[in-house]
């Protein structure tokens, strides 16, 4: 199976490169220019493979295939990829043959393909110089027109780096050779001839590429040159090589490997002493320590980039100095380090942290100098100089160059600069005047550079606390003191993990750690360590797995805290780990800030009671206390601590502690931001639990302080907002921090004291608010007061106490939902700033505690809820965006409105039997509502469409549990309306999605409402349907249309002729599928296609005309008795033959062509006098209730104004054709009249006064 598969890669492979091949013949140029670029890639992959295609393509030469030139370029590239191995010279012979034969076969050398045959057997002699030799020989000998061109392919050869090639061989020589000279006088004669000509002539030539190669030459010369000849040479070549350092990257790194051989040989010879002195070695270590700087950073893409190699040449060069002359070079980089020149500073530490594990011993005696340069530039602001001072800080420590209060320094620099957080990456100040002043390297610090600035210092922290173990006497416990501070807030992640590693390996020795932490007065306490720990728990997401490392660093620490914490702690932490070990899966929870946040307040309290030990947790407090200034007021971590507090503070007995711990968290509080002033509120609140005496006393104290009179507040207005707005956030403040304090407090306590709050206008002074916020938190207290107000005997809200019978009345009830409909409402005088997004947020807040408020005893009066539902109804009108506020905002609406439904009815469930409480079905209307509904299934808009199913499925869902007549009862299967509705229900499931079959799901939605309706629901349905056949939208019209053909056709044996006939006459206008109506309830005789044939026969059309009038004028109007409501069944066969009259009507004037419409011209004033007439009957039956003759009439009538052009009757009647008051039609019939009047002034009128019209007693 291998080999197979093999086999078939290979010919694979074989089959591409064949096409490739044929395609540089291709027409196009750039086909050509990409198959050659492609095999030119794929050669050094499968030279052998390439050679083998071209050579067989380059049999016929240039005469049979039309791009020699690219096929000699490809087998070049391929011979130069070739293996020594592969490179068998009889598969080279026959190559070369070929190439020689095609520069032979012109006497010019000018051709492409003669130039790319002599760059092929430039490539062949690369591997075979003797065969190349041979080949070219062959035409040297006798007349031949090839002879230039064989002399050109040996200069080409010659130039191939053919003395750099030949030098390095010469070295390797020198190295294999036992003793004695190398080379003879006269070899020796040509490489001093050669190195004086590439020194005085080509080194000081104006091409850069003759100037580079020939230093590239020089460079590997210098060794096989005598020592006399280097050293008059230096003066010359040392200033070339230094000029050419300082080009691009691509010839400084030709330059400073020339350099470094240079120096190699000059320095490091063993042929005598150095041929320079370091004085003289000065001026180039002064032009490549900034260099160095330049090349220091390295590509993160690629680490063979040619800036790292020119770093490590430079580097090179400055090994061969110091190991000529290690004590001079240290005094001379220190030098440097001491400079105002920072490229230069940069590339002396650079250079130090090369050199020092290479030059160790040498450097031994310059240990302190060392140190204290370091110390030295601790405090540069350079980005650069940082940098390299870290690298080097990490090497130096390695090398136990570091201890004492220097390696603290050192240790506290590579902190401070971990701490770099991702908000200062994102402040442009962070970079301000943080670049270097020489205008040669000037380069402006990145965000990058910070980036990686903090990686550096991050790593090498990390190693200095695993991989050396000398530097655990100055980490541990060094690094303890550095949690606390405020600027090395970003870096305790790393602080965490490096101590975690201390401890374990402190731990697997069995040293105790609290004797060496107790040994050191300027350690932080237990207590201190514990308060800064578990408030920077409180972002989950923190960069580093900040959480993670604190919560796995307090269990090593935990031989510092009480035994019985460190045992607890054991069992909680995996816990908490585990909650936060996926930070995508807790993103998706938009709750887990929250959630977490709790569960630190419960690891605190939990721990406190583990504890046990009063003197411990009031040490702890002072620990919070003191740790305010560590965090801002706008961070949520301050917020966190006010509740850390106010937990401990509740396990506190001593008033006089917690009072001053009181006054201290609104000192620190800041009631402006909304995050500082819910935590506050928090806080006091949890204290409230054990001190509420306490807590409202500091409340009622702030109350008097803050309020202002009204007077000043007015004025306010007119002077400055903020005045406004700060006494928006007291208020804000204290409602929340009221409210808090009930749900915290005891209800043995709080109730009473909340009773009389609520009673008061306490709340009233509240309302004044006007900053949406400050608006959020007062609605916040009102809800977090009703809901604790009835918490003393079930321990849920009321509306689970009202569940199971338990009434707990608030008697001022109403007048705390009018404060939240006051406050959700705008402010129409805040003009200052759009609040739009607030205000809907406000809006969300108050509907949740408008629920609260209306679930509860007393009952909700009628005028009240009337109230709520107008300020609330509204909102199902907001736009969708932004979706994820407007979402929340009516999921809360939705719940408010259950709510007071279900406060409406619960009382009388409990009292009255379901039977008597419950609506009968008939009183859905369900015939009316689902033809309303139903067009809007087959809606253009998904929205639209989604919500109609939605409610057609909610009605039939209700209509099934609600009790029927008995009349009524005997025509519902209820096993079908089940299977029905479940058929319904999965439809509504399935709409959610996105790719569904619309028309499909509509007929689905059809066929289960055909069966769900009981038979009088389908007939009011059938007597509804003109709106709905008659829908604006099209396509709601046709689905209306085919739905009542459904009903008719599947139900047609349940209904009687007239109810058929009046669903046919509304969809007549807009469907051809009448036809089947028709034939359906035996009406074949009036059927469309029947009266078309009448109305477009020349002689037929007027006469049917004549007699569809005169039926017009004979058949009377019925009557009904309005009070009893009763219609008798002669009535009904008269409004039967009527509709008929005026569809067969209908119908002629629509589809008469042009002999119908000449037959009505002729007859128009009979047309016209028989539909004015029938039109006073038939209002008078429309006021009476009974509109679908009147609607068949105007449709009919319409049609008439169609025929005969009146496009102005056809306007009156749309506008006034369905006002069924009687001053109305009696002016609709006067302006279609006058209408008549003035478009045919001459048209003779035609009264009929038929004794069988009734005039109804209107």
């Amino acid at each position: 199976m291998a080999s197979s598969s093999s086999a078939a890669a290979s010919a694979a492979a074989l089959e591409a490169v064949q096409v490739l091949v044929a395609s540089l013949a291709d027409d196009s140029p750039r086909a050509r220019d990409s198959a050659l670029a492609a095999l030119r890639e794929i050669a050094p992959l499968n030279p052998l493979l390439v050679l083998d295609c071209c050579a067989t393509v380059s049999r016929g030469g240039h005469r049979r295939f039309g791009n020699m030139a690219g096929v000699f370029l490809v087998m070049a590239s391929a011979v130069r990829a070739l293996d020594r191995l592969d490179a068998e010279r009889e598969f080279l012979r026959k190559i070369a043959k070929i190439a020689t034969a095609e520069i032979v076969s012109s006497k010019d050398f000018n051709v492409d393909w003669q130039r790319a045959a002599a760059t092929l057997l430039v490539a062949i002699g690369s591997h075979d110089p003797d065969l190349m030799m041979e080949e070219i020989f062959l035409y040297f000998s006798g007349p031949t027109s090839a002879l230039p061109a064989m002399l050109q392919i040996l200069a080409d050869f010659a130039s191939a780096e053919a003395l750099k090639c030949w030098c390095q061989a010469a070295w390797v020589y020198i190295g294999d050779a036992s003793s004695g000279l190398p080379f003879d006088d006269d070899v020796m004669s040509f490489m001093n001839s050669v190195f004086e000509l590439l020194l005085k002539v080509w080194t000081g030539s104006r091409d850069l590429k003759v100037r580079l190669s020939s230093v590239e030459a020089l460079g590997e010369m210098v060794g096989l040159v005598t020592r006399s000849q280097l050293k008059s040479a230096l003066p010359r070549i040392i200033p070339t090589m230094l000029d050419l350092c300082k080009k691009d990257q691509e010839v400084a790194f030709t330059a400073a490997h020339s350099l470094h051989n240079l120096l190699n040989a000059s320095l490091l010879s063993e042929s005598g002493p150095p041929l320079l002195e370091f004085e003289e070695l000065a001026v180039v270590l002064i032009t490549l320590l900034p260099l160095v700087s330049v090349n220091i950073s390295k590509d993160e893409r690629s680490y063979i980039s040619k800036g790292l190699k020119t770093y490590n040449e430079l580097q090179h060069c400055f090994l061969v100095t110091g190991l000529a002359y290690p004590e001079d070079l240290c005094m001379f980089l220190l030098s440097k380090c001491r400079s105002k020149d920072e490229a230069s500073i940069v590339g002396a530490l650079g250079t130090i942290k090369h050199l020092l594990p290479r030059l160790l011993e040498s450097w031994h005696t310059k240990q302190t100098l060392l140190v204290e340069i370091v110390k030295s530039l601790l405090e540069e602001q350079s980005l650069g100089i940082r940098m390299a001072l870290a690298e080097l800080i990490v090497v130096m420590a390695s090398h136990c160059y570091l201890s004492g209060h220097s390696a603290e320094l050192a240790v506290e620099f590579l902190v401070g600069h971990s701490a770099i957080t991702d908000d200062d990456l994102n402040d442009i100040n962070t970079l301000k005047n943080e670049y270097f002043q020489d205008k040669r390297f000037e380069m402006k610090i990145s965000l990058a550079g910070l980036s990686e600035l903090r990686a550096v210092c991050e790593k090498g922290l990390l190693l200095l606390a695993i991989t050396i173990p000398e530097m655990e006497l100055v980490l541990w416990p060094f690094l303890l003191q550095l949690i606390i501070p405020k600027k090395y807030t970003g870096a305790v992640a790393t602080v965490c993990k490096c101590i975690t590693e201390l401890c374990r390996h402190k731990l697997s020795q069995t040293n105790p750690l609290y004797t060496e932490f107790n040994a050191s007065n300027e350690m932080p306490s237990p207590e201190d360590l514990f308060a800064r720990l578990l408030v920077l728990l409180h972002n989950p997401l923190a960069r580093g797995q900040l959480a993670t490392q604190i919560l796995t660093v307090l269990c090593y620490l935990g031989q510092l805290f009480p035994r019985n914490l460190s045992l607890f702690w054991e069992d909680e932490v995996p816990k908490m780990k585990a909650y936060i070990s996926d930070p995508e899966d807790l993103k998706q929870d938009s709750t887990y800030q929250e959630i977490w946040d709790n569960m630190i307040i419960n690891f605190l309290a939990e721990s406190l009671d583990v504890v046990n030990d009063n003197v411990w947790v009031i040490s702890l407090g002072d620990a919070f206390a003191r740790q305010y200034d560590l965090y801002a007021t706008s961070d949520g971590h301050s917020a966190l601590l006010h509740r850390c507090l106010g937990m401990l503070l509740q396990k506190v007995d001593d008033r006089i502690y917690v009072r001053e711990k009181i006054d201290l968290m609104c000192r620190h509080s800041s009631m402006s931001i909304p995050v500082n002033r819910l935590g506050l509120a928090q806080g006091i609140g949890l204290v409230a639990a054990s001190h509420l005496d306490t807590v409202l006393e500091k409340l009622k104290n702030i109350l008097e302080n803050a309020g202002q009179s009204a007077l000043q507040r007015f004025l306010s207005f007119f002077s400055f907002r903020e005045k406004v707005e700060d006494v928006d956030d007291t208020y804000a403040a204290l409602a929340l921090m009221y409210g808090y304090a009930a749900r915290y407090a005891p209800s043995t306590v709080i109730e009473a004291r909340i009773n009389a709050l609520v009673g008061t206008d306490m709340l009233g002074r509240f309302l004044h608010v006007q900053h949406p916020t400050a608006k959020q938190a007062v609605i916040t207290a009102i809800d977090l007061l009703v809901h604790i107000y009835f918490r003393k005997t079930c321990g849920r809200a009321v509306i689970s106490a009202a569940e199971i019978g338990i009434s707990f009345p608030l008697q001022r009830r109403d007048q705390l939902l009018e404060y939240v409909l006051t406050l959700m409402g705008r402010d129409q005088s805040d003009d200052l700033v759009d609040f739009s997004i607030e205000l809907l947020q406000t809006q969300t807040v108050a509907l949740s505690a408008c629920t609260t408020l209306v679930s509860i005893e007393p009952r909700l009066p009628m005028e009240t809820r009337n109230r709520v539902m107008k300020a609330t109804l509204g909102f199902f009108a907001l736009p969708t965006e932004p979706s994820n506020i407007v979402e929340s905002l009516i999921t809360n609406l939705i719940i408010l409105l259950g709510a007071i439904l279900l406060t409406r009815s619960r009382l009388l469930f409990y009292f009255v039997p379901a039977a008597f409480v419950l609506p009968n079905r008939d009183s859905l209307s369900l015939g009316e509502r689902i033809m309303a509904y139903l067009p809007r299934c087959a809606d253009t808009d998904d929205e639209v469409r989604k919500v109609a199913i939605q409610i057609i499925a909610l009605f039939f869902n209700i209509s099934l549990s609600l009790p029927k007549q008995k009349t009524s009862a005997n025509d519902i299967d209820l096993e079908s309306s089940y299977g029905a509705l479940s058929s319904l229900e999965d439809i509504v499931s399935i709409i959610r999605r996105a790719s569904v079959d619309q028309i499909e799901v509509f007929h689905r939605v059809v066929s289960s409402v055909c069966i769900l309706l009981s038979k009088d629901e389908l007939v009011v349905l059938l007597h509804s349907c003109t709106l709905a056949a008659c829908d604006k939208v099209k396509q709601s019209a046709d689905g209306s249309i085919q739905a009542i053909i459904v009903f008719i056709i599947r139900r047609g044996k349940d209904l009687r002729e007239a109810d058929v006939l009046s669903g046919a006459v509304d969809v007549v206008s807009g469907d051809a599928s009448l036809v089947t109506i028709l034939e359906k309830s035996q009406l074949k005789r009036t059927s469309r296609k029947d009266i078309l044939v009448f109305s477009q026969h020349k002689v037929l059309a007027t006469l049917f005309l004549e007699y569809i009038l005169s039926i017009l004028h004979k058949e009377p109007v019925a009557t009904n008795d309005s009070e009893k409501g009763e219609i008798n069944s002669e009535s009904s066969a008269d409004d039967c033959i009527l509709q008929a009259t005026m569809f067969a009507l209908n119908a002629f004037l629509r589809g008469g062509g042009k002999v119908g419409k000449q037959a009505v011209e002729q007859s128009y004033p009979s047309v016209l006098s028989a539909l004015i007439l029938k039109l006073g009957g038939l209002h008078g039956l429309a006021e009476l209730g009974r509109n679908e003759l009147l609607r068949s009439l105007l449709i009919a009538f319409q049609s008439f104004c169609d025929c005969v052009g009146d496009v102005e009757m056809g306007k009156i009647l749309a506008r006034d054709g369905e006002r069924t008051e009687k001053e109305k039609w009696i002016d609709l019939v006067q302006e279609v009249a006058c209408s008549s009047s003035v478009k045919r002034p001459n048209e003779p009128w035609e009264v009929v006064l038929e004794p069988h019209v009734k005039v109804i007693d209107l």
